[in-house]
């Protein structure tokens, strides 16, 4: 008997994901993550492997959110390839497990939302980190969230942060989150930025680092110390609140298998006002330089650690700081490299406001993760210090006359001869040069950008602005 074979049962069609049933809220959450692993933390064409991917496919994994356009996303920072970050702060709208609460959105409310607004284009994540290029000279302090907004409790809510952690990869971790509202940005409501840089101090004069880095506090113009966005930059005016140069105590366990003098060895005995040499017990010393600030241009912080570098190596003067912050009297950036990016890290987001909240069982497993990672680096450095105490007391054994410490002191007598000042170094182009020889696809992105400021002016200047009110020039 002929007929068609019924389909077997449970063989039923896959369900497509509805967010419009489903209420949402606005939230901010905090990430780590370990920077060498990914290529950089904003989205590319070129690559699936940056922070941004990894954390917008966990969400939509998860049924958080639908797409990232619908998202109201936004970030507090931009790191690029290599550059770590311990708080870096994303805002988004998703989907929620409580209901009938003020401050959540309704599904009947999602259709009638407001899109977002646009990103500002952003220049392609660079193989050299830094932190982002930021339209405004110093977002302003804001409040966050604003007094009139009403937010939804936390109490049994989604764990996001678990949600999230379950599907990203080891090297990216969510924190914690905190509620927000719709009018939340991460980048325009952070207060201040941190940045922490580590170094092993070697043969540095910390003094003169020091001394160097306080000349870059305060209001300056940083156009010497960035790689200039002529595009999506106007000023490059920047605020600096403050720079210190501290010693990382060491492991001991490192220490103590590296070289047992340096066990004995009481740190605060060591003199910061003279170049160590090997035969110095500060001469692997871990330090890190720590620079907060209102927000920084591109690759900035790695331009400022390069320059502090040839300061505290002796072969810059402190008032080159000054010289190259006085645009007047070196209005083009000296051809210089920055320093690297693997020991930068994205330290703090401050957020004025924000309870932020996380469950203690899902911080001692991320703890635990991270502390892993560092028992492994932390032996990995202990073998290769062992590996150079030997090689010192090997050489100075096999040549039986100059201990090796004289050699490296002598290579960096002669680094010092070679050297050549930045002030007589070729320099780059001008700011206005650079805008002048801007190829046509760059040329049209400028054109665009001011037609949409004057836009935006004349539409501003059309309302009326109620008498002592205050505008938020972003």
């Amino acid at each position: 008997m002929a007929g068609t074979m019924p389909e077997k049962a449970g063989k039923a069609e896959k369900r497509t994901f509805d967010m419009c049933k489903f209420w949402q809220r606005h939230i901010a959450v905090k990430i780590a993550y370990v920077g060498w692993q990914f290529h950089g933390f904003p989205a590319q064409d070129s690559s699936d492997n940056t922070v941004e991917a990894h954390m917008f496919g966990a969400l939509r994994k998860t049924k958080l959110i639908v797409d990232r356009d619908s998202s109201c996303y936004s970030r507090c920072g931009r790191t690029d390839v290599g550059v770590s970050a311990f708080a870096q702060v994303v805002a988004l709208k998703v989907r929620s497990k409580l209901r009938d609460h003020p401050g959540l959105i309704p599904p009947t409310a999602q259709q009638q939302s407001p899109a977002p607004a646009p990103a500002a284009a952003q220049p392609p994540a660079q193989p050299s980190v830094a932190p982002s290029p930021s339209p405004s000279p110093s977002p302003p302090p804001h409040s966050a969230p604003a007094a009139d907004e009403v937010l939804a409790p936390t109490e049994g809510e989604h764990d996001y942060c678990a949600m999230l952690n379950g599907t990203l990869p080891l090297g990216i971790r969510a924190l914690c989150w905190a509620p927000v509202g719709p009018s939340f940005d991460a980048r325009r409501h952070c207060l201040f930025r941190e940045y922490k840089y580590f170094f092993v101090r070697e043969d540095m004069y910390i003094d003169r680092l020091r001394a160097a880095a306080a000349l870059l506090e305060g209001p300056h113009d940083f156009r010497n110390f960035c790689k200039a966005d002529v595009v999506n930059v106007e000023s490059f005016e920047r605020t600096i609140y403050s720079v210190r140069v501290d010693r990382v105590t060491p492991p001991a366990a490192t220490v103590a298998a590296a070289a047992p003098a340096l066990a004995s060895a009481n740190p605060a005995t060591a003199s910061a006002s003279a170049s160590a040499s090997l035969d110095d017990d500060t001469y692997y010393d871990l330090y890190c330089i720590t620079i907060r600030g209102s927000a920084f241009l591109w690759h900035q912080v790695r331009c400022m650690v390069a320059v502090l570098f040839l300061v505290g190596r002796g072969l810059e003067q402190p008032s080159t700081v000054s010289s190259l912050l006085d645009v007047q009297a070196t209005p083009c950036k000296p051809a210089y490299e920055p320093a690297s990016e693997l020991p930068l890290v994205l330290y703090d987001c401050s957020l004025n406001n924000l309870h932020f909240t996380a469950e203690a069982e899902g911080l001692v497993k991320v703890r635990n993760a991270f502390l892993k990672e560092w028992n492994r680096a932390t032996l990995q450095a202990g073998v290769m210090r062992c590996f150079v105490g030997a090689l010192d007391n090997t050489a100075h054994m096999a040549t039986g006359q100059t201990p090796l410490s004289a050699a490296v002191a002598a290579a960096r007598a002669r680094e010092r001869q070679r050297h050549k000042c930045l002030a007589k170094r070729p320099a780059n182009r001008s700011i206005d040069v650079s805008r002048e020889l801007l190829s046509p696809k760059k040329r049209r992105r400028l054109n665009a950008k001011n037609e949409l400021k004057q836009l935006k002016q004349q539409l501003n200047g059309a309302t009326a602005t109620p008498a002592g009110a205050t505008v938020d020039k972003q």
